[in-house]
């Protein structure tokens, strides 16, 4: 479990660093919309990735975030320039896979809640997203 908690708090953080990139350099047309979309959506994910990295320390101890910034380039290939919305598309659902995979795992319930919140607002952006990609 420990492993795959630590890869969705690294996924999280990589969505958020995206996020916040994609809000700062958005422009054209669609400004208003994309950059209030994105805005939302990255304070929202820093939440969670702050609170499930604590969740994680409290769990096991600090020695492995200091190797978030090394797993944050694994997220990379969701990086589509040519299309911002399809990134946010395959980062959000891979935090919907992850988070599947490790609610199959024995959790506590206050764990088991967070992600469950996590989820649910990740199904929420990814709805959004697929929307605007039409």
């Amino acid at each position: 479990m420990k492993d795959n908690l630590f890869s969705l708090v690294t996924l999280l953080r990589a969505l958020n660093i995206h996020y916040q990139v994609s809000h700062h350099n958005t422009k054209g047309v669609t400004f208003f919309g994309d950059h209030e979309f994105l805005g939302g959506a990255y304070e929202e994910v820093v939440g969670d990735y702050d609170s499930l990295a604590e969740r994680f320390v409290c769990e096991f101890g600090d020695e492995d975030i200091s190797k978030l910034i090394d797993g944050i380039s694994t997220y990379n290939k969701y990086v589509n320039k040519n299309n911002i919305f399809k990134s946010f598309s395959l980062f959000e659902k891979e935090v919907q896979d992850q988070i599947e995979k490790i609610a199959k795992e024995k959790i506590s319930q206050g764990l088991y809640n967070l992600l469950g919140s996590i989820a649910e607002k990740s199904e929420s952006r990814y709805y959004k997203i697929e929307q605007r990609i039409k």
